[in-house]
C-alpha cells in the first residue's frame, strides 16, 4: 500500500512546518487528505466524516466551516480545518471565516459557541456534542463511557496487504526464487483466529478489485466466500493503477462504525499496515480489546509492544507464519518441485481448492496445483511418497462422491 510521505507537523502551517501547495492539495486523494488532517491533531471521527463525503483534494480546498458543521462536526474543529485550508490557500488566518452562525472572527465565533453550549449544558455533556453524528447516522450505542466487554470478535481484513506480504513469507519459508501465485483460503484464516469466538457480525474483506488475478474462478471464490458468511468489500480502482487507494480509508470507517454501533468486544484487525494505528489506539482507549494478526516480516513497527504497557491484554499482536501451510496455496502453470502429475477424470470437476489444501495440510505440504481446465489437475509434489499420498486422498475423494451421488 503506498502512502504520500511528505511529513506535516503542528497544528498549523508556519514557518517551520511548510504547508502544502495548492497544486499538491489538488492532486490529493482520500488518503492523502486523511494523512494530512492526522498530522494537524484532528480526531479521527471527525476525518471520518470528511472522508465518508468522498472529498478529494480539489473539493477539500473549496470546503468552509459551514459545510463541516452541516456534516456534523462540531463548530470548534471546524473553524480549524478551515483555518488549515486558507493557510494552505495563503489567506491570512485572522481573516473572518464564513460558518454556519455567521461571518464572525475565528477567536470571537468559538468563544460564543463554548458560551451559548456551557449556559445550557454542564461540563461534562461537552464531549458528548462530538459524538452526535455518530448517534444520528449509527445509533446510541457509542454515546457514555466505557461499556463492559462482550466475548463477541469482529474480523477487519485488508487481503490485498495480507496477500502481498504472504507472498514474501511463503518464498522465505519454501524456499522459493520468485514469489507464487497466492490465494488465501478464508474460511480456515476466520477459523484460526476467531479460536472458537462468537463472531459479533460478518467478517468483513476488503480488497481491490485489480489486486487479484482476473479469472473466472476467482469470480467463484468471492462468490463461495459470501455464501460461507463473510462480507467483500471489492474497491474501484483504476486498471492502470498500482497503489491500493481506498481499501484502508475503507477499513477505517468500517472499524469506526463497529466502534460506534456495538457493544465492546475485540476488534481484530488482519493487516500489517501503518495506517491503522488511529484506530487500535481509538478501539483502545473506548475499552475494547485490539488484536492484530498478520504476517511477521509485514507487520509494520507502528505495532510496538510498548502498547501493551499501557492497556496490558486488551492489546495483543499475533503471528501468522506458521499457520502458512494452513490458510494460503499457490496456483499456476509453473512450478520448481520435482514431481508433477496429472489427474483427468469427472469428479474432478467436483473438487474445490479447499478440498485440495485440506489434502495438502494432511500431509503437511504447502498446498500447490494448476487447474487445466474442468476435469483435468495438475498437482506439484516434492517426493514420490508425497504424489502417492495425494493420490490416495483424492481416490478417498472419489470413493466419497460416488457413494453421495447413489
Amino acid at each position: 500500500m503506498t502512502i504520500n510521505k511528505r511529513k506535516h507537523t503542528g497544528a498549523n502551517c508556519t514557518a517551520k512546518s511548510v504547508c502544502p501547495t495548492t497544486n499538491e492539495v489538488n492532486g490529493w486523494n482520500l488518503q492523502e487528505i486523511r494523512k494530512f488532517l492526522e498530522s494537524k491533531n484532528i480526531k479521527l471521527e471527525d476525518i471520518i466524516i470528511i472522508i465518508e463525503q468522498e472529498v478529494d483534494g480539489s473539493s477539500f480546498l473549496k470546503l468552509t466551516a459551514a459545510d463541516l458543521e452541516r456534516w456534523g462536526i462540531l463548530g470548534g474543529p471546524a473553524i480549524k480545518i478551515e483555518s488549515l485550508i486558507k493557510e494552505i490557500q495563503g489567506s491570512n488566518s485572522n481573516n473572518s471565516l464564513h460558518t454556519a452562525k455567521g461571518t464572525r472572527p475565528t477567536e470571537d465565533l468559538k468563544n460564543i459557541i463554548d458560551e451559548e453550549i456551557r449556559d445550557k449544558w454542564p461540563d461534562f455533556w461537552l464531549p458528548w456534542f462530538h459524538s452526535l453524528y455518530f448517534f444520528f447516522t449509527y445509533g446510541f450505542r457509542h454515546v457514555g463511557g466505557k461499556r463492559p466487554l462482550t466475548g463477541d470478535i469482529f474480523l477487519l481484513f485488508d487481503h490485498s496487504n495480507l496477500l502481498e506480504q504472504g507472498k514474501e513469507t511463503v518464498k522465505r519459508c519454501e524456499n522459493l526464487v520468485d514469489k507464487p501465485i497466492l490465494y488465501i483460503e478464508y474460511e480456515q484464516l476466520r477459523k484460526t483466529i476467531a479460536k472458537g469466538r462468537n463472531l459479533g457480525d460478518l467478517a468483513v474483506i476488503y480488497c481491490s478489485r485489480f489486486s487479484q488475478s482476473h479469472d473466472k474462478r476467482m469470480d467463484n471464490l468471492w462468490n463461495k466466500r459470501i455464501e460461507q458468511g463473510f462480507a467483500v468489500n471489492l474497491i474501484k480502482q483504476r486498471p492502470n493503477s498500482t497503489r491500493e487507494k481506498k481499501v484502508d480509508t475503507s477499513l477505517i470507517v468500517q472499524g469506526m462504525k463497529i466502534l460506534y454501533t456495538k457493544e465492546p468486544g475485540t476488534l481484530i484487525i488482519v493487516a500489517g499496515d501503518g495506517d491503522y494505528i488511529p484506530l487500535v489506539q481509538s478501539a483502545l482507549d473506548k475499552g475494547w480489546k485490539v488484536e492484530i494478526w498478520f504476517w511477521e516480516s509485514g507487520l509494520s513497527g507502528e505495532y510496538k509492544p510498548e502498547l501493551s504497557n499501557k492497556f496490558g491484554t486488551n492489546y495483543s499482536l499475533h503471528v501468522l507464519d506458521d499457520e502458512y501451510k494452513k490458510v494460503t496455496y499457490a496456483r499456476g502453470p509453473e512450478s520448481p518441485r520435482k514431481f508433477t502429475f496429472e489427474i483427468k477424470h469427472e469428479y474432478v470437476e467436483n473438487l474445490k481448492d479447499d478440498d485440495l489444501l485440506k489434502i495438502f495440510v494432511d500431509i503437511d505440504l504447502f498446498g500447490w496445483w494448476h487447474w487445466i481446465n474442468n476435469n483435468t489437475l495438475k498437482v506439484y509434489v516434492n517426493t514420490e511418497k508425497q504424489e502417492e499420498e495425494v493420490r490416495t486422498k483424492l481416490k478417498i475423494f472419489e470413493e466419497t462422491m460416488n457413494l453421495n451421488q447413489h
